[in-house]
């Protein structure tokens, strides 16, 4: 399998995720909230729907963190119909 466009650090994030089971290791700025949204897609890629629960309830516990029509139109244009 190729996994085109993941960057490695997120990819790291998902095998973390793997081994275990929670996203309780990543930080809490905007800086991780963007990678929280590419592990989401990834996720969503994957079809690993309990990730991207996980990865959903990580941004809404983000302080001050909304999603902004431009995130809003990047998980709309890298994920599919459903």
């Amino acid at each position: 399998m190729v996994l085109s466009k993941v960057r490695p650090h997120v990819f790291g994030l998902f095998v973390r995720w793997l081994y275990e089971q929670n996203l309780d290791h990543v930080g809490q700025n905007i800086e991780a909230a963007a990678e929280v949204v590419n592990l989401w897609i990834l996720a969503e890629r994957l079809l690993v729907r309990d990730l991207q629960n996980a990865s959903v309830n990580v941004l809404c516990g983000y302080p001050g963190w909304y999603a902004d029509p431009d995130l809003i139109r990047t998980v709309y244009s890298k994920t599919g119909v459903g």
